[in-house]
């Protein structure tokens, strides 16, 4: 009697049980870029922690006086923000819009974060859901996340707008000559000013407002959030976002300590380390 083809367990033909390369090589190459992201992040909260105050003030109150030296410490920071403080000219309009020190949210990985608001998809799920979506979805999922960086960009250039005009108000003083959307320096080095969140601050603020109202009605859906949020007056709107902002900055603030703490670890045990090593030769 002849064997029947694919007799062998280790072989299917249910076509969910074959094995889909190209669903595990993108996740692989979503967790690597996490990780580098997170590597980079790490970098640059360590390099701008380093920064002297003294640079900082100077940088703030006389930024046309900074040496060549000065400006290289922030070049060698590594990001946008560096680059705008040493040149302020010598920013590209794609560094601008696509990165530094605003919420900036890219259009592909955007899309992608609003198709899981929209499913409800979590986890390793997400990208295999994605994948199957027709490319006319994809892009006007693309497209929705390209309106909302837009309306980000748009919502923080305000912010900036009206911080000048109270610091005018309050104490006229000269300010710093920077590339729009670069944020003025202020003082010490503060996480919230050199490297704030990935997403929208309004990203933050409406996660707030839908916390609050899943807690009080959990049968809503997110469409129906959705409304509720855009029928808010924009006061109430931008007090979500102020506390949106605050847990923000305070969550990479608190990151800044830890970074200096190790560093300070570090130090002290390389101090020992070098006091022991003095000792065993005298």
């Amino acid at each position: 009697m002849a064997e029947p083809p694919n007799s062998n367990p280790s072989f299917t033909n249910r076509e969910k049980d074959r094995h889909d390369p190209d669903v595990k090589s993108e996740e692989d190459a979503e967790v690597s870029r996490l990780r580098e992201a997170a590597r980079v992040r790490r970098a640059v909260q360590e390099a701008y922690c380093k920064i002297p105050r003294q640079v900082y003030d100077k940088a703030r109150e006389h930024p046309d006086q900074l040496t060549n030296e000065e400006r290289q410490v922030f070049l060698n920071c590594g990001d946008v923000l560096g680059k705008v403080v040493a040149y302020p000219d010598s920013a590209t309009t794609e560094e601008i819009y696509g990165s530094g020190p605003w919420p900036y949210f890219n259009a592909p990985e955007g899309g992608l974060r609003i198709f899981m608001e929209d499913t409800g998809f979590t986890g390793t799920g997400i990208l295999p859901a994605w994948s199957v979506l027709p490319e006319e979805q994809k892009e006007a999922y693309r497209a929705r996340a390209e309106a909302r960086r837009r309306d980000a960009w748009a919502a923080y250039e305000g912010l900036l707008a009206q911080k000048d005009a109270m610091s005018t108000l309050a104490a006229p003083r000269p300010a710093p000559t920077a590339a729009p959307g670069a944020l003025p320096l202020e003082g010490p080095p503060r996480r919230h000013d050199l490297n704030p969140s990935p997403r929208p601050i309004r990203v933050y603020g409406f996660e707030l407002f839908r916390d609050e109202i899943v807690a009080g009605d959990g049968g809503l859906g997110f469409w129906e959030v959705l409304a509720r949020w855009e029928a808010l007056p924009g006061r109430q709107q931008a007090l979500y976002d102020n506390r949106a902002r605050q847990i923000v900055r305070a969550e990479l603030e608190a990151e800044c300590d830890r970074a200096k703490v190790i560093a300070e670890r570090q130090a002290a045990a390389r101090a020992a380390e070098a006091d022991a090593g003095g000792c065993l030769e005298s």
